[in-house]
This record gives structure tokens, C-alpha cells and sequence, in this order.
């Protein structure tokens, strides 16, 4: 196992820790194996983005040949990756939450 596997189920394991409490504490709803995957897929996404973004913008000599030009585009898919997994996150944890506390999250 390397270090990245490692992060990512840390992570994956926090989002998951976190979905346990949203239930518990909140609604008290069951939980979904398809959210829970859900959770485990976004955590790969958002340590695969930030790994990803560091070496387009930190690592330019990795960018050689065909690729030297496109630094910007993996950023930016970099960028949706990991738009997308905070996104599914929040969507996940608020579906849990008590509906007076997502309404004050909107409102900020």
C-alpha cells in the first residue's frame, strides 16, 4: 500500500464517520449502502484532485511532450473533481440533517 491509498481511506473513512453521526444525530434515518459508497467514492475524488491539481501547478516537468500544453485543462478537471465530491458530500450530510438547520445553511 502507498501513501496515497492510505490518505484516501482515511478520508473516506472520516466522510463515513461524519455520515454516522448526520444519521444519529440528526433524523435518525437509515443508513444507505449507496451513500455510503457514495462517501467512500468522493473521498478518492478529493484526495485524487488535490494530488492532481499539486502536480499541474507544482511539477511542470512531469508535463512533457504531448502533454506540455495541457496543465491548464487537468487543472481544471482537477477542479470539477473535486467540485463534484464536495458537492455529493453536502448533498449526502444535508438529506440527514434536520431541515431548520440546511435552511440556515442557505441563507449564509
Amino acid at each position: 500500500m502507498n501513501d496515497l491509498t492510505i490518505v484516501i481511506a482515511l478520508v473516506s473513512a472520516s466522510l463515513l464517520f461524519l455520515y454516522f453521526i448526520c444519521i444519529f444525530k440528526g433524523n435518525r434515518t437509515k443508513p444507505e449502502l449507496l451513500e455510503a459508497i457514495s462517501l467512500i467514492l468522493t473521498g478518492s475524488g478529493i484526495v485524487s484532485a488535490f494530488k492532481l491539481g499539486y502536480l499541474a501547478l507544482f511539477e511542470a516537468s512531469l508535463f512533457v511532450g504531448e502533454l506540455e500544453d495541457q496543465r491548464i485543462p487537468i487543472l481544471a478537471g482537477a477542479f470539477a473533481i473535486l467540485w463534484v465530491s464536495v458537492h455529493v458530500t453536502y448533498n449526502t450530510y444535508a438529506q440527514h440533517l434536520p431541515n431548520n438547520s440546511r435552511a440556515s445553511a442557505s441563507n449564509v
